[in-house]
């Protein structure tokens, strides 16, 4: 099979670890996850990295952090 026909097949009956990827990645969106730093730690490893724009490097810590500034306090 190619790669298409791989990528249909998971978008259409994903298997279950990346189903439950899926559904983590969903879960950082949420604004009660945002919020609760126990939340955010469970979900992101502690070796979490994501680049982001312009090119800005993001570990769990600082982005716990930089959520926490944006929110206004610090996270529960």
């Amino acid at each position: 099979m190619d790669a298409l026909t791989w990528g249909i097949i998971a978008v259409v009956n994903p298997p279950d670890d990346l189903r439950d990827v899926l559904a983590n990645e969903l879960r950082l969106l949420g604004p009660a996850v945002r919020r609760s730093r126990h939340a955010m730690l469970t979900l992101l490893h502690e070796d979490f990295r994501e680049v982001g724009a312009p090119g800005r490097i993001w570990d769990r810590d600082t982005l716990i952090s930089a959520l926490a500034e944006k929110i206004g306090k610090a996270l529960s």
